[in-house]
């Protein structure tokens, strides 16, 4: 599960938020893009031009994050994913990180108040200088599966994939 605090840049206010599938943040108040300067534990990566962003954790990058071209994890790895949406810049791929990762988002340059999502549940406005903090919660999920689950087949059944002659 994943952890977002939203500090807010006109008040100081704190708001805490946590995850299972994935945090997303984008559209708003008109079509135009957003400028959200991206660093992961301290250090700059990019100033994303976009629609948006989604962090994501393996159960939730079959979710939204692939919908936006984010690549497909399997749940057994301990990562997050970072996908912008539709980036104004071509060589703006997904990353993969560690899980033990901190991402930092500032909400940069634009003319709207983005809106802000845990899970596709809850949400906010976030506005200019707003600073998100993404990292692992300390909250746990129990998921039960069944003993005739398995990860490809449900894969294979959900996403319409032809099955293999192996």
């Amino acid at each position: 599960m994943l952890r977002c605090t939203i500090r807010r840049a006109q008040t100081g206010e704190v708001s805490e938020y946590h995850a299972l599938n994935d945090f997303a943040m984008g559209w708003g108040e008109t079509t135009r893009v957003a400028t959200l300067e991206v660093a992961v534990n301290g250090e700059a990566v990019t100033s994303y031009v976009c629609d948006g962003l989604i962090v994501s954790t393996p159960t939730g990058s079959t979710g939204h994050s692939l919908s936006a071209g984010g690549p497909i994890v399997h749940p057994g790895c301990n990562v997050m994913i970072v996908n912008p949406i539709c980036p104004h810049t071509l060589s703006n791929r997904p990353l993969i990180l560690s899980a033990d990762s901190v991402v930092e988002v500032q909400v940069g340059d634009t003319p709207k108040r983005l809106l802000f999502s845990a899970d596709g549940q809850q949400h906010e406005r976030v506005a200019e200088g707003d600073c998100l903090t993404v990292k692992k919660s300390v909250r746990t999920a129990h998921i039960v599966f069944l003993e005739s689950t398995r990860y490809f087949a449900l894969l294979r059944h959900k996403l319409h994939w032809r099955g293999s002659s192996v």
